[in-house]
Parts: structure tokens; C-alpha cells; sequence
């Protein structure tokens, strides 16, 4: 009695036992194992065979393309092998090519042309005159500006380079018609420049003529 007790709770727990997660290799091997444990021990020899012989199916292909990988390695190490050495060279001979060349080298016609005394003269006080005009214009739009750290970056981006503006000729004056900055106190402290200026009005050297500056109102929306 209690043999067969033991023999119908051996069957039910082969029989709950889960699934192993595998290849179906592995699930093919699983039910032939439990089969053969459970019918007897005359059906044990069935499934030996499954774990002494070499598989034919997918491990079987599975082992051959591992080993036609493996037989296609020694050659692409000697592609590698190959490319190494053809940079080495290559690295090799650029050394000896020059990054530069001398313009006579390159066309030995070529003549470097220099500036004459006068002119080159002239682009330096011009030079000097655009650097002194920039200070002046700057520390004088502080005085009205009141920004100790930046009023220099202010002048030169927000009214030399970043105005524009037309200039009228005619006999007796010349004006200059500026566009107001888009900063509300940048444009204050512009307009109360030009007061200033206005009030003595420049004239280039050998001419007469005043120069006054104005800026233009912004378009109504």
C-alpha cells in the first residue's frame, strides 16, 4: 500500500515540476528524461543516447557556424595585422613632407608687395584716430550711462556696430541720422550725448562745414 502512495506522488511531482528555459534541445531532453523515470527502468536507455551523441539539430548547426567563425579569425587578424603596418608607413613617410611651403617654392615668379611709406603711415595715425574716437565716444556715454563695468562692450556693440544710420551732405551741414537703440536706457544715455555734442558742433579738418547728429524716432505701432 505504501509503495504505490509513494509511486503516485513521485509521478505527480514529475509531473508539476516546470519547464526549464532553454533551447528546445533542452526541452527535448527534459521529456524523454521524464518519460524514461517515469515508465520503469526498462525505458531508461532511450534517453542516454541523448546526452552521450552529438546532437543533429539546431546545437549541430549552432557548432558549425561557431567553427566557421573560428576558421575565418586568423585571416581577418592578418587584415588587421596588414592595415596596421600600411598606416605605419604611411605615417612614416608624411614625415617627410613639409605641412608648408615657401611662395617661391610654389611659383618662383611670385614678388611680396609692400606698402609704400606714406600709405602705410596713413592706415596707422587712421588706426590711432579710430581708437582715440571709440575711448572719447565711450567715457563720454558713461557719464550718462553710469555702468562702470561694461560701458565699453555697450559703445562698441550697441552703437558702433550695432546702429545704423544715414548721413545727409549739402552745402552748409552735414547730418547724421542714427536708429535709437532697442535698449530703453542705452538710448537715453545716447540722446542726451547727442545734446552735448550738438551744442559745439564738430567739423573735419578743411571743412566748414558743421556735422550734427540726430536720431531718428521709432515708427508708431
Amino acid at each position: 500500500m505504501s509503495k504505490a502512495f509513494r509511486a503516485a506522488f513521485q509521478r505527480l511531482v514529475q509531473r508539476l515540476r516546470p519547464r526549464p528555459v532553454g533551447s528546445r534541445l533542452l526541452i527535448a531532453r527534459y521529456r524523454h528524461f521524464r518519460a524514461a523515470s517515469g515508465g520503469g527502468r526498462g525505458q531508461h536507455a532511450p534517453a542516454e543516447p541523448l546526452f552521450t551523441e552529438p546532437a543533429a539539430g539546431p546545437a549541430a548547426g549552432a557548432e558549425a557556424e561557431a567553427a566557421t567563425e573560428n576558421a575565418a579569425i586568423p585571416t581577418l587578424q592578418d587584415n588587421i595585422t596588414r592595415a596596421r603596418q600600411a598606416v605605419t608607413t604611411a605615417t612614416a613617410a608624411r614625415k617627410d613632407i613639409p605641412a608648408k611651403l615657401p611662395a617661391s617654392d610654389i611659383d618662383p615668379d611670385a614678388r611680396v608687395a609692400l606698402l609704400r611709406t606714406g600709405r602705410r603711415g596713413l592706415q596707422m595715425v587712421l588706426r590711432l584716430l579710430a581708437h582715440n574716437a571709440e575711448h572719447w565716444l565711450s567715457n563720454q556715454l558713461n557719464a550718462y550711462l553710469h555702468d562702470e563695468d561694461e560701458y565699453r562692450a555697450t559703445t562698441r556693440q550697441s552703437i558702433i556696430r550695432g546702429l545704423a544710420g544715414t548721413i545727409t551732405w549739402t552745402p552748409a551741414a552735414i547730418t547724421v541720422h542714427l536708429e535709437q537703440p532697442r535698449a530703453p536706457r542705452i538710448a537715453r544715455a545716447l540722446a542726451l550725448l547727442i545734446q552735448e555734442i550738438n551744442a559745439t558742433p564738430p567739423a573735419m579738418p578743411g571743412d566748414h562745414r558743421p556735422i550734427t547728429y540726430h536720431l531718428t524716432p521709432k515708427p508708431s505701432i
